[in-house]
């Protein structure tokens, strides 16, 4: 707790099999400037055990490059609470990867270039994932949500209470179908589609 990062070369902060701890009050201030697939804040759970982690306040800005993420949920992280951070111009500010029993919570998101939160499975991990109250704020056409491909598309979370703004309303998720490059769509059919934030 209580850490500032500038400009590291890989991820910022690392919590990689730790449980019952936590990362608050940080700043991490440019991350991955030399390798890539990697996150300002950074947690995996390959043995899917509980990681019993809380992310909480911290600042995190200036993570840029293709797979570069600003909290970045990898390998079956579970059990984590990521709650009153602020993060900004990040490829994705926020990075779920087979990601399950999460809550996500009075966040800010801010200036992304792809998405601010994004949802990837290999095998239909993704579930029960909570996020409430948070605030999307796009300018750049980037997607508030971003979903890869899985039968459980409709049920991999629940979305409510949260704030959106945007330049472009008619830019709000975007998910693969199996079928083409991927379906855009607009807050309504958002809501229409899976019952997210109704």
């Amino acid at each position: 707790d209580n850490v500032r990062v500038t400009n590291s070369g890989y991820h910022g902060i690392s919590v990689l099999h730790n449980r019952n701890t936590s990362v608050k009050n940080s700043v991490v201030d440019g991350a991955c400037v030399r390798l890539h697939d990697c996150g300002g804040i950074y947690t995996g759970a390959r043995d899917k055990l509980p990681l019993t982690l809380l992310i909480d306040n911290n600042t995190v800005t200036n993570v840029k490059g293709s797979e570069n993420v600003g909290i970045y949920l990898d390998d079956h992280a579970n059990g984590v609470t990521i709650s009153r951070n602020k993060v900004s111009n990040t490829t994705r500010a926020m990075f779920l990867h087979n990601s399950f029993d999460t809550v996500i919570s009075n966040n800010t998101l801010a200036s992304s270039e792809v998405a601010h939160l994004q949802f990837s499975q290999d095998a239909g991990t993704i579930r029960n994932n909570k996020v409430t109250n948070n605030t999307f704020n796009s300018t750049n056409g980037e997607f508030n949500y971003n979903t890869e491909s899985g039968t459980n598309l409709r049920t991999f979370m629940s979305a409510d209470y949260n704030t959106y703004t945007s330049n472009n309303p008619n830019v709000f998720h975007r998910y693969w179908d199996g079928r083409s490059a991927g379906v855009t769509q607009s807050y309504t059919g958002w809501k229409g589609w899976g019952g997210q934030d109704a």
